[in-house]
């Protein structure tokens, strides 16, 4: 058996291009697995492990000068300045910090082959993803009920109602169920502008009836961005590149708008349907040690401190200030090298929509940069895509690359 330049066991041959594709449409279908009998998630570390062996040599070869600075925020962000601070206090917070640099190079290298083979990644990680939902839903079909579909109107920070006005489908908890439901809808419509006009209507019909579990789970947060995420592609929905900026522009001016006059008329009953997460926030940062630099870096089971549900907070109270700021940069160099490009192209305008979305989706869950999270993963992943794509003059578009198709 040799490991160069793909695999080879006796007669049988994988290129790396093929053994890429499979380990990572694999993906979405392990973190359903492992979350559902609460496994951990050893399988999808070593998957990152075998996705970094196997094309780390042909991404350090062919990497953009552009990219490879992002991976160096990435790196700096996650291990530079803890370690400079003196925040990595143990082996824990150690392995953590750099399984998170990991899990930044593994989606930069499946972003590289995917922007050379855009369409076969879409609908191989829509097809593993679907896969356990549906088992899930039929194993759990009685939960289907007028109490958890309406749960979320009468959402309560208590344990009566996650335990029994929430669809658990056999996880661990009804936020989790939430984003792989959230996550699959993202992906039928993405598959929606790349598939035959006469299969369009099913993906459709598969698109409404994930929302059905997506409600029964009373996730708040989820429900809200999947409000969002379609209702942002129907308002940039043109034929026109030039009025889609313009459109997309407008509507996030007019949220920040709308979320100013929200946290200005802050209410109780918007603290209520936060689960007080205001406050605790305010709690959180108000006992940080250090306001620049965090409290420590360490892994969820270890410190439950550090975490809380707003990805921001809790950079801060793991990494500190400074490394969200640079954090937050390296967000806006993907958005500036590659992903508003897709904005052109109209079967691509859903990643900038879905970046955007995931930007706001951290305000509400610890979602936006978390290796055991697949939409984080997706994220992540289309973001690097998008800037591969850039780089290579659109290759995405065309969805075909021969050249680079069996490295």
């Amino acid at each position: 058996m040799k490991f160069y330049n793909g695999l080879h066991v006796n007669r049988l041959t994988v290129s790396t291009s093929q053994l890429i594709w499979f380990l990572s449409i694999s993906l979405p279908f392990q973190y359903q697995f492992v979350n559902s009998l609460e496994l951990g998630n050893l399988p999808v570390y070593l998957t990152f492990g075998l996705i970094c062996i196997f094309g780390i040599r042909n991404f350090l070869r062919r990497i953009p000068k552009n990219i490879l600075y992002i991976l160096i925020l990435f790196l700096i962000v996650f291990l530079g300045i803890p370690t400079f601070a003196f925040r990595i206090l143990d082996m824990n917070g150690l392995f953590f910090a750099t399984g998170l640099v990991v899990f930044a190079m593994t989606t930069a290298i499946i972003g590289q082959y995917m922007a050379t083979d855009y369409k076969r990644y879409i609908y191989g990680f829509t097809v593993a993803n679907q896969m356990h939902l549906i088992y899930s839903s039929f194993n759990h079909i009685y939960e289907f009920n007028s109490r958890t579909i309406l749960s979320v109107l009468y959402a309560t920070d208590n344990h009566v109602y996650t335990f029994r006005y929430r669809a658990w489908l056999g996880f661990s908890h009804p936020n989790w169920i939430a984003l792989f439901f959230l996550m699959q809808m993202i992906l039928l419509f993405a598959c929606t502008k790349i598939c035959e006009k006469k299969r369009k209507k099913y993906l459709i019909i598969l698109i409404f009836l994930n929302a059905i579990p997506l409600l029964c789970t009373g996730s708040r947060t989820a429900i809200i961005n999947c409000i969002l995420f379609f209702l942002i592609n129907t308002v940039i929905s043109s034929r026109h590149a030039y009025q889609r900026k313009l459109r997309i522009y407008a509507f996030g001016i007019f949220l920040f708008i709308v979320g100013v006059f929200a946290l200005l008329s802050y209410t109780e009953r918007i603290a209520e349907f936060s689960s007080g997460r205001v406050e605790l926030v305010i709690d959180r940062i108000a006992g940080v040690n250090s306001l620049w630099f965090g409290n420590r870096v360490n892994s969820t089971s270890v410190d439950v401190t550090n975490i809380i549900e707003n990805y921001y907070v809790t950079h801060i109270l793991r990494f500190g200030l400074l490394s969200l700021l640079i954090f937050l940069y390296a967000k806006y160099r993907f958005w500036f090298y590659g992903v508003k490009q897709m904005l052109n192209d109209s079967q691509l305008s859903w990643i900038p929509v879905f970046f955007i979305v995931m930007l706001v989706y951290g305000m509400g869950e610890a979602v936006v940069f978390n290796q055991a999270v697949s939409l984080s993963f997706l994220f992540l992943v289309v973001s690097w895509t998008s800037c591969f794509s850039a780089v290579h003059k659109n290759i995405v578009g065309d969805f075909v690359c021969e050249r680079t198709r069996h490295i």
